[in-house]
């Protein structure tokens, strides 16, 4: 280059070029990539994630893992397969893509029951929030001699059980001693969706959608953990144990997706000729659109049809998982519709 040099310009030069000497090699190079920085995975311990693969959790973990923490996940099953389908993909897309050298394992716990008993015996305000301090008292004793801390998709103030006062509440409730890591605290709806695009998670996460909600609206904000204590208390303990017991762990790696679908002979993907077709969403909901014939569950006598097989669908298919069944266990051929009101519109397209 010397003979073609017109001097040197240090502020501003033509061409810059980057000389890097390690021991006795040399290497020269115009271009740097930026990677994502982090630590080695293991570096720094060991941590839970409560994983619901839907945008933010992905998220957390993965923020989690680049610094060096070694990643396992807590998914809890509320009545979709499909969700949960979806939340293991994304779990072995982040370990394909960035947990190299780890084989995370993935907890499954059914939490069909427990959200039914929340629903019949929980005040509407508060079950939201008695549902995150389960989730929270379970992850304590899952991750209870094997976890250095647990970490969530939480964001301040993103829904009514991540309001600061509340997320406090149900930490002390739960008697959850570890500490919780919140990576994605500051962040908003948005920026929380270019980090997970930025991971490749986001295509998959936003097909895992909502579970359908135990409570959609007017519900506490800010609850006294004397009432929280109080509303807790009405899950009773044999019922925690129960719910503990269906825990199912998978290797992320080497499981298929065959082994993470529970009870699948429940849910079904077409509406037999001689089936009666039942929407369990509101009465707003199905006045606006459902599947042609289908009844209304508030004018059904269940007893009228016994002897007929019953589909069921909610929203999304988790509410319809969940009674279909309790329906099977008192002698009823029920089935949920996949993917529920979703998925029977897409079936008539």
């Amino acid at each position: 280059l010397k003979p073609y040099s017109a001097g040197v310009d240090l502020e501003n030069p033509d061409v810059e070029i980057i000389l890097e000497i390690r021991d006795s090699v040399t290497y020269l190079y115009r271009r740097l990539v930026e990677g994502v920085g982090g630590l080695p995975i293991g570096t720094e311990g060991r941590a839970l994630s409560l994983f619901s693969g839907g945008i933010d959790s992905p998220v957390a973990a993965w923020l989690t893992a680049k610094r060096g923490v070694m990643i396992d996940f807590l998914h809890f099953f509320m009545g979709s397969p499909s969700a949960t389908r979806l939340a293991f993909t994304v779990a072995r897309t982040l370990t394909k893509n960035w947990f190299y050298g780890h084989n995370p394992r993935f907890y499954l716990v059914d939490l069909t029951h427990a959200l039914e008993h929340i629903k019949a015996n929980v005040k509407w305000e508060f079950r939201q929030v008695v549902l995150k301090t389960l989730m929270y008292y379970l992850a304590s004793k899952i991750a209870a001699g094997s976890y250095d801390a647990v970490v969530t998709g939480e964001s301040i103030g993103q829904t009514s059980s991540q309001t600061l006062v509340n997320l406090s509440a149900a930490q002390i409730v739960s008697g959850l001693q570890l500490p919780i890591l919140r990576p994605l605290v500051g962040f908003d709806k948005e920026e929380i969706a270019n980090i997970a695009r930025k991971v490749g998670t986001y295509e998959i996460s936003s097909m895992v959608g909502e579970p359908c909600s135990i409570a959609p609206s007017r519900v506490r904000t800010k609850v006294t953990v004397e009432e929280l204590r109080d509303e807790f208390a009405k899950l009773p303990e044999d019922l925690i144990t129960k719910t503990l017991s269906t825990l199912k762990i998978l290797e992320v790696r080497t499981s298929s997706l065959e082994d993470v679908i529970p009870d699948k002979s429940v849910v079904i993907d077409y509406i037999p000729e001689d089936a009666v077709v039942v929407d369990l969403r509101d009465l707003d909901s199905y006045l606006e659109w459902h599947y042609p014939g289908a009844l209304h569950y508030e004018s059904v006598n269940l007893e009228d049809l016994r002897n007929k097989t019953l589909i069921l669908y909610c929203d999304r298919g988790n509410r319809s998982y969940v009674e279909a069944l309790k329906l099977r266990e008192k002698g009823f051929k029920a089935y949920s519709f996949l993917n529920g009101a979703e998925g029977l519109m897409k079936s008539l397209t």
